[in-house]
């Protein structure tokens, strides 16, 4: 599907097109899913974000602009809600909670013991890491937006998405160097 087309859907869903609510769901569940689980670290509550972007998307659709993609505008109202979620409850998961967090395409079972243990301090680190650092970190390093394309997803210019990020590394590295790991 292009984005012509998805667009020509999200129109479609301005005027009440369910069908075509249906159809940017499946496309963009798994993306939303995956972004939320990652700034979350929480899959229950990553269903009920994910479930919120759609009732936005719905809701919204009428003040989509066609200048960016579908996929962008969908992507920022997942790191909208996102970030109100952590604001909200300043999230600090026990360990307990914590684990390998697999992209939607991967198999937990043929990941390397190593890289599990990667993400999983991954996530132990960031749960430490301020929300604006933690939403630029995971969009920048993770998913692997650049500068421009994070400021957009988050509302940010691009100097805030730098310092953020800067801060970030600088955390998180600080962090890891405790656990030995450079």
């Amino acid at each position: 599907m292009n984005s012509s087309n998805e667009i020509e859907l999200i129109n479609f869903i301005a005027k009440g097109d369910q069908h075509s609510l249906q159809l940017i769901m499946d496309r963009y569940r798994p993306m939303v899913l995956r972004l939320a689980n990652r700034l979350l670290c929480d899959e229950q509550v990553s269903k009920d974000i994910a479930q919120e972007v759609f009732i936005r998307v719905w809701q919204k659709a009428h003040r989509f602009n066609p200048q960016y993609a579908p996929s962008t505008w969908i992507y920022s109202i997942t790191c909208h809600l996102c970030y109100d979620q952590l604001r909200r409850q300043k999230w600090l998961l026990p360990l307990s909670r914590l684990g390998f967090l697999p992209d939607e395409k991967s198999d937990n079972s043929v990941i390397p013991l190593e890289q599990r243990e990667l993400w999983s301090l991954y996530k132990k680190v960031s749960q430490s890491l301020p929300v604006k650092q933690r939403m630029v970190f995971t969009l920048r390093e993770i998913e692997g937006y650049d500068t421009q394309e994070t400021a957009r997803l988050l509302g940010m210019t691009a100097d805030q998405v730098k310092s953020n990020l800067s801060q970030a590394k600088k955390t998180v590295r600080a962090k890891l160097e405790k656990y030995e790991i450079r």
